[in-house]
């Protein structure tokens, strides 16, 4: 199975202080979808190959605590104290952790590795987790030879004529 990740972060690349506002799965998808609103956020897409559903959840929720900072974490970064609470010797408000962007939203699926022949519908794997395209090419040449059974896929072609660079004929 694969488990797939969508997430909207906020990071003002002027002010790095977190945006506190919090929003629905509907205001995202609307802040996405108009530029002038969505400057300073960022939609993020993560994916894990896994064997179960829990697995994936563990692996994806992993990186989305590396990478982000999540609703609920008490520590924001900012203060004179260093990861065992000891006094670091900065000034309040000063820190040697580097702000992480707030995640606002997110939302989580799954979807099983399935292979469905429907007829006049053509559609071949995404890339997964191993980088390896091997399997991508193989099911986009056959797609290509069924559409198109006379044709060479990817055929060579001939560089055109240094006399003929604009198409007209000079006789």
């Amino acid at each position: 199975i694969v488990l797939y990740a969508i997430a909207m972060a906020d990071y003002d690349q002027e002010n790095a202080e977190d945006c506190d506002k919090l929003m629905k799965t509907k205001e995202g998808i609307a802040s996405l979808s108009l530029y002038s609103s969505s400057i300073g956020s960022f939609a993020v897409y993560l994916s894990a190959k896994c064997d179960n559903a829990l697995q994936g959840k563990d692996h994806v929720l992993a990186a989305m605590n590396t990478l982000f900072k999540l609703p609920g974490d008490s520590d924001d970064g900012k203060g004179g104290t260093n990861d065992q609470g000891e006094d670091s010797g900065l000034p309040d408000g000063e820190s040697t952790v580097e702000a992480k962007p707030k995640l606002l939203w997110s939302a989580l699926y799954i979807q099983e590795m399935t292979q469905v022949s429907l007829g006049s519908i053509s559609y071949s794997p995404m890339p997964d987790g191993n980088l390896d395209y091997k399997s991508l090419l193989e099911s986009t040449q056959e797609i290509f030879r069924s559409m198109y059974p006379q044709e060479e896929f990817f055929s060579a072609t001939m560089a055109p004529d240094e006399n003929d660079e604009d198409g007209v004929s000079q006789d």
